[in-house]
């Protein structure tokens, strides 16, 4: 008996667990159409937001890696003040850039994440 309850012991942890990875990085530039070179870039992974400031202002942002779990929402003011524009929440894939023509660029962002 002692054995039977050993190799279930066994087989049960031996299964693979389903994790969902929830995870959305992406690139940010000072340009409006992605070029010039990655300024920064920036990652978000499980549930809830992840926050940040940027180091100057942002005009276009493309998708590093993502498993469609995430989207990102861009401020024009620091600590996700001011108006905000939310993107990819459309499911695009990797590679995808998106810019805005705000005044004065977008200085912080959420990468919320279902």
């Amino acid at each position: 008996m002692k054995f039977l309850a050993a190799t279930i012991a066994v087989a049960l942890i031996a299964l693979p667990v389903a994790v969902k990875s929830q995870v959305l990085t992406f690139a940010a530039y000072d340009s409006t159409d992605c070029s010039g070179g990655i300024q920064e870039e920036w990652s978000g992974a499980g549930d809830g937001d992840h926050l940040g400031n940027f180091g100057a202002p942002r005009e276009s942002f493309s998708i590093v890696q993502t498993d469609y779990e995430c989207y990102l929402v861009i401020y024009e003011g620091l600590d996700q003040e001011g108006g905000s524009v939310t993107i990819w929440n459309d499911y695009p894939g990797v590679g995808e850039c998106t810019w805005t023509n705000p005044d004065n660029g977008y200085f912080s962002f959420s990468i919320d994440c279902n």
